[in-house]
């Protein structure tokens, strides 16, 4: 994927764990809300991704 910016999120959450994709919860409905609010044209798109694959045993699931 051909992109102009990266985001690096820690670890996935649960949604992202069940999607196998990065910023699919509520992480990623907060930052399409902050790109938008900062101008960001729809066409233009971030990729995404996150630092650790796996959950972090003491990282609570619940949030």
């Amino acid at each position: 994927m051909d992109s102009k910016f990266v985001i690096v999120g820690e670890s996935p959450g649960s949604r992202e764990l069940m999607e196998g994709k990065p910023f699919m919860g509520p992480s990623g409905q907060l930052l399409e809300k902050i790109l938008h609010e900062m101008g960001m044209p729809s066409g233009v798109k971030p990729y995404v991704l996150n630092a650790l694959s796996c959950y972090p045993k003491d990282k609570d699931m619940k949030k």
